[in-house]
């Protein structure tokens, strides 16, 4: 028995337009989000001319440790060393990790291990600014965790979060977030609080490493 082959269906004209409309609109769009990102890279510019700014675009990311770690185009030959604080959307999104001569590894806030990535932060409340660890992210509700706070500070929702500098590697000023939610500790000894983050990891695309110099403010 010779089995018959039956032929393909050939597509219309209308139907091979409206294949290539869609592939269209998903391009537009990405490019879209592509020249959001970039924007943003030039704000960050304009808030940030107190400090040295390195721009870079990612090239990697492994699905395995995508909340971890990206690759970024800068490396040593750039001026990037390990620690340095790196801001994408407004907001510090991470660290550099590790370098070689033309690409880095940054470590993001989201990171599952927590001992990559430690920041010294500050919130700036009405009347004084209140100063604690990142030290853990809730993946969730997408939200960063900061705790070593005194139980009697006067914390409010919507107070800004940003690096302080005492950590003796970031600078200060750094934009981190906005207080989301106050709440005691496990051991109800010290204020644990959680920070809408002013970058959005999930979708990393440029960043811009911030170098630190010996004007920057480390208060």
């Amino acid at each position: 028995i010779v089995d018959r082959l039956i032929p393909e269906k050939k597509k219309t004209n209308e139907e091979i337009a409206l294949d290539m409309r869609e592939q269209l609109e998903v391009q537009l769009n990405d490019l879209k989000k592509d020249n959001e990102k970039m924007k943003e890279a030039l704000k960050l510019q304009d808030t940030l001319n107190d400090y040295t700014l390195i721009n870079a675009t990612v090239i990697a990311r492994n699905p395995d440790t995508w909340r971890d770690i990206v690759t970024i185009n800068k490396g040593a030959n750039d001026g990037l060393t390990p620690q340095m604080s790196v801001m994408s959307d407004n907001g510090l999104v991470g660290k550099v990790l590790d370098v070689n001569p033309t690409s880095a590894r940054v470590a993001l806030l989201s990171n599952n291990d927590n001992t990559l990535v430690r920041v010294a932060a500050m919130i700036q409340g009405e009347k004084e600014s209140i100063y604690g660890t990142l030290t853990g992210f809730d993946h969730e509700k997408n939200i960063l965790i900061m705790s070593q706070i005194q139980a009697t500070q006067e914390i409010k929702v919507g107070d800004k979060v940003v690096t302080s500098g005492l950590g003796g590697v970031s600078p200060s000023s750094l934009y981190i977030g906005t207080v989301e939610e106050v709440a005691m500790d496990r051991f109800g000894l010290y204020k644990e609080v959680r920070i809408k983050p002013a970058a959005d990891t999930n979708d990393v695309r440029y960043v811009t490493v911030v170098k630190r110099t010996s004007e920057s403010r480390t208060e």
